[in-house]
């Protein structure tokens, strides 16, 4: 059997995976163990089982925000608008946004497989095992597009097809702002040659230093005191020494973090906790491995974006692992699939 064949395979096996387990959930109105009122009666009782509960919140402002009010969105906080403007672009239809999301994602499975050389079958299962796929794949989601759009962009890294690079940058528009910029910036910055990675990290690095020290708009005043136990209390910290031009320095805590921020301090006390708790020790597992096979150079280009990636991520007050579950395919991909041999490619 071709390799065209089994990708096929697996992508029509995939939607029919999600599509019972739709047609389930619209027959019983629940999901897993939390009994709701299914919103895909467009109820406001959005089930709470999401990594970030914040699904409600969207279909409210959805409701009470008509098209043309978006720069009231955007004045008050403009990662509100992702959100919102997928359940505009259809109508307010659960069903069509689920179908939508079920959709792109397995087409941008497909093209992983179709691409990957080798250990198929276990990308294939640990990437729909995912805890952001099984909790955000039924509702307005920034967690969902963003792994849709790592998905296609792991492909471009793979192909160098820019087909997969623009279909990366529309669902970053679906996500945060932040993504596009973390896109193009590492579009732009892997055709550098005569400057080593290792130096424009650093230079990164630095430029954000002295951004946060003297345009600092985080608005983390009055956060002073709202550490998490997952953060260890040092948000302060990190932002007195922030303050003073040094997140060259707090930026790899924040990283070590967001990555693995239940990992120290498990949430168990409902369902979107528990996902976040499995998706930290995937993290920690996958980094163990990349690590013991010293796949994290940076002349292989996903090292090189997952780099770009959390220096501008870290560079939030808060520590939030939801905003980097979305590198869990690329580090999958670093840790059952790049070769010794990898070089880094350049397309013009």
């Amino acid at each position: 059997m071709t390799i065209k064949k089994i990708t096929l395979i697996q992508f029509f096996l995939t939607s029919a995976i999600f599509a019972i387990t739709f047609i389930f959930l619209k027959e019983y109105n629940y999901i897993y163990i939390t009994t709701v009122e299914f919103y895909f009666d467009n109820s406001l009782e959005i089930f709470k089982s999401q990594m970030a509960s914040d699904a409600r919140l969207y279909y409210q402002l959805y409701l009470d925000y008509e098209f043309t009010d978006f720069s009231l969105l955007a004045a008050a906080n403009k990662n509100l608008i992702p959100p919102i403007l997928q359940l505009y672009i259809f109508d307010g239809d659960m069903e069509l946004l689920y179908f939508f999301f079920l959709t792109s994602l397995s087409i941008a499975i497909y093209y992983n497989l179709k691409y990957i050389q080798s250990n198929k079958k276990i990308f294939l299962l640990l990437v729909l095992v995912s805890p952001v796929v099984i909790s955000d794949l039924y509702g307005p989601s920034k967690e969902m597009a963003s792994y849709i759009s790592i998905l296609f962009l792991l492909s471009y890294i793979i192909s160098l097809k820019k087909l997969f690079l623009i279909f990366a940058i529309f669902f970053a528009f679906l996500t945060r702002f932040e993504l596009v910029l973390v896109i193009v910036s590492f579009y732009l910055l892997r055709k550098i040659k005569y400057i080593k990675r290792k130096y424009i990290i650093l230079s990164l690095l630095i430029l954000l230093s002295i951004i946060i020290t003297f345009v600092d708009s985080r608005g983390v005043n009055h956060i002073k005191d709202a550490s998490s136990t997952s953060s260890l209390g040092l948000i302060s910290l990190f932002e007195y020494l922030e303050s003073r031009g040094l997140y060259i320095i707090t930026f790899y805590f924040k990283a070590v973090l967001n990555l693995y921020e239940k990992l120290l301090a498990p949430d168990l006390s409902r369902l979107g906790g528990i996902f976040t708790t499995m998706s930290s020790v995937g993290f920690f597992i996958l980094s163990f491995i990349i690590l013991k096979k010293k796949n994290y150079k940076l002349d292989n280009d996903i090292s090189f974006f997952i780099m770009i990636y959390l220096i501008l991520f870290c560079a939030g007050a808060y520590i939030q692992h939801r905003y980097f579950v979305s590198l869990y395919p690329l580090f999958l991909y670093l840790a059952f699939n790049v070769k010794k041999n990898f070089k880094q490619r350049i397309d013009y």
